[in-house]
């Protein structure tokens, strides 16, 4: 299979990353976008980072540019009908099992050289607690949030021509 265009498939690493939270059977849905409509109780999205795509020195080599793609987990807990003491165990223990999974060696193909876990090229994987009203103006609903940031180093992307 040829790289597109840009030199990597960024849906299929969206998929792939949405895939994995669908399949730790934590949340009501998952989605591939940013949310900002009603979205349920305890729901996950994967978007991309406002540094989504860099070139990375670190791993670069004279002939051909590495690149890291960042993406935004999104969690969204619905703080009605919570009791205040369950809302941040609950997104802390779910933001502990994606994050130890992208710790474990989580791979989405060949062109993947690693999720950077430490930030050795500058971005690292971390999570970051806030809350969101989501929903049309006059019926948001409060959510607690977290945001996880996942840097997907991907070796020798674009060549380099002299």
């Amino acid at each position: 299979m040829t790289a597109p265009e840009g030199g990597f498939d960024y849906g299929q690493l969206l998929t792939d990353i949405a895939d994995y939270l669908g399949r730790t059977g934590l949340f009501d849905s998952v989605q591939a976008f940013e949310l900002d409509g009603n979205i349920g109780q305890f729901v996950a999205a994967v978007f991309p980072h406002p540094n989504a795509v860099e070139p990375v020195a670190e791993i670069s080599g004279q002939a051909a540019t590495s690149v890291r793609v960042a993406f935004v987990v999104r969690l969204y807990l619905s703080v009605a009908q919570q009791t205040p003491d369950v809302v941040d165990p609950k997104m802390v223990n779910a933001t502990a099992v994606i994050m130890k999974f992208f710790n474990g060696g989580f791979t989405f193909g060949e062109t993947v050289y690693e999720v950077d876990i430490f930030g050795s090229c500058g971005m690292k994987l971390d999570a970051h607690a806030g809350y969101m009203k989501v929903g049309a103006p006059d019926g948001a609903a409060q959510y607690r949030t977290m945001d996880i940031t996942v840097p997907v180093l991907l070796d020798d992307v674009w060549p380099q021509v002299r």
